[in-house]
């Protein structure tokens, strides 16, 4: 047996060696003969080898599909062989997922090199082919620009590199994602690490195009054009890396134009572009770029058809079987797939014609302009389904915003010519489009594991993950990094996260695999129709306002059942300053007593721009409206916008506040309202929170009307006082149908994670991330700025009502200040009267507002400040509630029972995963 297992080594070093010297046909057969006897032999360690070395002469020889099938074909039969070891099967399906990379079969490599990672990750290996499969992934999400994810992949691949092999490479990919995250200051970081790592001409070249690219984004232009020539000089001499080097000619004219030399700017796109028609062989996505590129160098000078003619070349570079010369072709809808050029160069194309229709007045060109933004943002949807991590969905959303703006100018600029009503209902299908997807795929998810027949240890196991990913991002945002020790220990959490937040996306694309339905459920998530919102969610007295917030105009469409409308507010300074100078009216609650004239008068001319031609003649009889905001009107309270002021006013209680003649609530968007709709539910418990504080814990101020806010209702299952901890309501509030928290919060806007007080510390906006509320009717938010947040574009406020939305409470009750206590006290009593005698919801909280208005003791309370702050978010309906007197407190006992099982709970299924 020992001379024949050395017949086969030697087979394969024999062909090792041939293969080195570039003889790579006489290689194949000697490969192909060692593998024929290493299988005799069962040797598999060498068997794997010469097929991995046959499928590299398949490369060599242009037999791209024949490599690939002889691996597809040898990964099928080593499924039913238990003897392979585990670093031969995983290190084959690293070389599949080459194979499939280089056949821009993307999704096949990335399936490939998922496998090889799970491989290796099992077997405890740390080898460089697990750092290459990890690198190698991470540069197809930087295509898809989900840069966080690629991040995640880069971190691995640097853990997993024992012997530094692809280090330099590592860092490059790393600083690159870092760059397009605009992150500069990390970006500049890994590149330093790239450039004391790189070890030859080729990974120096390398690194000074990246540190070129971060210099001219930070306006250093002679550093980068440095930077630049010095990559050149290694690209232009070898063609393998013929895209490079067009990227640093790209690079090179970008410069010249920010430093006005338009001659030495053409110059430059000329040389890149000549480079690549010498050296590409076929379409390539970097042909695209320098076409892209040259294309906005004649954009800014105005030269639009030498523009077009461009993006027109960059269009054909993406799409394979297109290939007109005409501006007026397009490629087909159908044929749009994962690739970020084809959003970007669609939409500069788009731009171009707008502006040319502005400069020509051909109607054509703002069609062309339709579909061509038609064609950006399917490429947009492609892209967003692709991504695992909702951070990259975010990012999604911002970059993809101002395409959206633009594509429904041009669709605003066709219906006011021609009156076409289909324009309506595509500007609908936009703004829907570019609102609240992440928020919206949530709630379907959450629908989706509910269906039967997904096993309770799986759902369990994926609560497990949402539970300990919500706990490290807890522990990172609380991480002070002060010092080596501070530094090591959030580089230890950041990793940990990476790792648990990709094992978690391998759950969800595995029950995807293995359930279809949940796949279906999941995948398939609707666009709303006019039909839909008139028919589901209006009735004749109703009307839908939906905002697009957009950079250069504000949009506002309504939807009744006597038909469709739209206006466009130009956002000029006035607009935006009159948007402020209300907002500041409720910083505190002096600012409105103290210039109540200019109050009145501000919120009256913002009435006349955001709603006075909303409630027009024909839908003047509306007395319920639905208002899906955007942007900062995610901040405004509408309900104390003024519909009529003549000049001067004595008494609160006599202003015309649009509360008193029309029901306001809110949505996220028409898509997330009618998910909601179809989540009515009646059954389950009634759970209040009140911590009180009344110690001044943490110094937090006590809370002394936390009873009177909820004494109409009977049957309250309580958290009091210090029974009031985080654990007692994670395990009680899956259970209960309605939650009322009387508690501090605070929205820490731009700086930090918004958080709920409870009696033992905070709630963390991405811990509400992790809760299962499925069963809640309704969650009342008796707290300060709880509607408050960082604004997302494409997805709004991410306050903590919307935590609650996230993780499935039907309605919600939320503020958009820090509320006064006692007016607060006053309203939810008044409320939960309303909603015990029958009301809506939304209809509750209005009465609730106009008693609060009309009973106040003084004309100061009646100041909007004292009863505008909190808004109804939701599905509206009714609620069957128990009224009358309290019956008390729950028993200590049970509390505490509770108590004890949810810190059991939650120490149990973090340790699972941590450990």
């Amino acid at each position: 047996m020992s001379g024949q297992s050395n017949t086969s080594k030697v087979l394969a070093a024999n062909a090792d060696s041939i293969y080195n010297l570039g003889l790579s046909d006489t290689a194949a057969v000697l490969y192909g003969k060692a593998m024929d006897v290493s299988k005799k032999e069962i040797n598999w360690k060498v068997y794997y080898s010469a097929l991995i070395g046959l499928a590299y002469c398949y490369q060599d020889a242009g037999r791209l599909k024949d490599a690939t099938n002889l691996l597809k074909v040898e990964l099928g039969a080593a499924e039913k062989n238990e003897d392979i070891p585990a670093f031969e099967y995983a290190k084959t399906f690293v070389i599949y997922g080459l194979m499939l990379r280089l056949q821009e079969d993307y999704l096949g490599a990335i399936g490939s090199y998922e496998q090889s990672i799970r491989l290796f990750d099992e077997a405890k290996i740390n080898h460089h082919y697990f750092a290459f499969a990890c690198r190698n992934i991470a540069t197809i999400y930087e295509r898809r620009l989900d840069y966080e994810k690629a991040i995640m992949y880069l971190q691995k691949a640097i853990e997993v590199d024992s012997m530094m092999t692809y280090a330099t490479s590592i860092y490059i990919e790393t600083a690159n994602c870092y760059f397009f995250l605009k992150n500069y200051g990390d970006s500049k970081k890994y590149a330093d690490f790239a450039f004391s790592s790189a070890i030859d001409a080729k990974e120096k070249a390398f690194v000074n195009g990246m540190i070129a690219n971060i210099q001219f984004e930070l306006g250093y232009y002679e550093e980068s054009e440095r930077h630049a020539r010095d990559a050149i000089k290694y690209f232009e001499r070898h063609i393998y890396y013929w895209e490079n080097c067009v990227k640093m000619y790209s690079l090179l004219g970008s410069i010249n134009e920010n430093v006005a030399d338009k001659t030495n700017a053409l110059k430059s796109y000329m040389k890149g572009i000549n480079h690549a028609k010498r050296s590409a062989e076929s379409k390539n996505r970097e042909v695209c770029r320098i076409h892209f590129d040259f294309g906005g160098y004649f954009q800014h000078q105005n030269l639009l058809d030498s523009a077009l003619s461009h993006y027109q070349q960059a269009l054909i570079q993406v799409f394979p079987k297109f290939n007109s010369t005409n501006i007026a072709d397009n490629p087909e809808l159908k044929d749009v797939y994962t690739e970020s050029w084809i959003m970007t160069a669609a939409a500069r194309k788009a731009e171009a014609l707008r502006q040319r229709y502005q400069q020509k007045g051909d109607v054509a060109d703002l069609h062309n302009a339709a579909y061509c933004f038609d064609l950006s943002l399917a490429a947009v949807k492609q892209l967003h389904k692709s991504y695992g991590s909702e951070n990259a969905k975010l990012y999604m959303g911002d970059y993809s915003h101002t395409y959206f703006e633009e594509a429904i100018e041009v669709n605003y600029l066709l219906y006011t010519l021609t009156g076409d009503q289909t324009k309506l209902q595509k500007i609908f299908a936009l703004m829907e489009e570019s609102k609240a997807s992440v928020l919206s795929e949530a709630i379907q998810k959450n629908k989706a594991l509910l269906l039967e027949g997904i096993p309770d240890s799986l759902l369990e196991q994926e609560q497990d993950f949402r539970i300990t990913i919500a706990d490290l991002i807890t522990q990172q945002k609380n991480t002070k990094v002060e010092g080596q020790d501070a530094a090591a220990e959030l580089d230890k959490l950041n990793s940990l996260l990476s790792e648990t937040q990709l094992k978690y996306e391998r759950l969800i694309e595995k029950m995807k695999e293995d359930y279809p339905q949940f796949r279906n459920y999941v995948e398939e998530l609707p666009m709303p129709s006019f039909g839909d919102v008139s028919s589901r969610l209006l009735d004749d007295k109703s009307l839908f306002v939906e905002y697009f917030w957009g950079e250069k105009a504000l949009y506002c469409l309504s939807i009744g059942r006597n038909g469709a409308n739209i206006f466009k507010v130009e956002r000029k300074a006035e607009f935006n300053d009159l948007i402020q100078q209300y907002l500041a009216f409720f910083k505190d609650a002096n600012a409105i007593l103290d210039d109540p004239d200019c109050y009145l008068s501000t919120a009256h001319e913002l009435y006349q721009a955001l709603f006075a031609k909303v409630l027009n003649a024909a839908n003047a009889h509306a007395t319920n409206i639905m208002v899906v905001p955007d942007g900062l009107l995610g901040y405004l309270p509408f309900d104390a916008l003024v519909t009529s002021f003549k000049g001067s006013t004595t008494s609160f209680g006599k202003v015309d506040f649009l509360i008193k003649k029309h029901g306001l609530h809110y949505g996220y968007s028409a898509n997330v309202l009618l998910q909601q709709l179809e989540n009515h539910r009646e059954k389950g418990q009634l759970l209040r929170v009140m911590p009180r504080f009344a110690a001044g814990e943490r110094g937090l101020s006590p809370l002394e009307y936390s009873d009177e806010e909820t004494a109409g209702v009977r049957s309250w299952q309580s958290l009091d006082g210090q029974l009031a901890t985080k654990a007692s309501f994670l395990q009680m509030a899956s259970k209960c149908r309605l939650i009322h928290l009387s508690t501090h919060a605070e929205s820490n806007s731009g700086q930090g994670e918004p958080h709920i007080e409870l009696a033992d510390g905070q709630l963390m906006l991405p811990e509400l991330y992790a809760m299962n509320l499925s069963a809640a009717d309704l969650v009342v938010l008796s707290a300060c700025e709880t509607g408050l947040g960082k604004l997302e574009k494409g997805e709004g406020v991410m306050s903590l009502a919307r935590g609650f939305a996230y993780a499935g409470a039907n309605s919600l009750v939320a503020s958009l200040w820090k509320v006064n206590e006692r007016s607060t006290a006053t309203l939810f009593a008044h409320f939960y009267q309303y909603l015990g005698e029958g009301k809506t919801k939304s209809e509750a909280l209005r009465l609730a507002k106009l008693s609060t208005l009309e009973n106040a003791e003084s004309d100061i309370r009646q100041s909007p400040y004292y009863w505008a702050g909190f808004v109804f978010m939701g599905n509206d309906g009714e609620m069957d509630l128990p009224t009358g007197l309290p019956i008390g407190r729950i028993a200590v006992p049970l509390v505490v029972a509770s108590l004890a099982g949810g810190i059991f709970y939650l120490r149990k299924r973090r340790r699972r995963l941590i450990a």
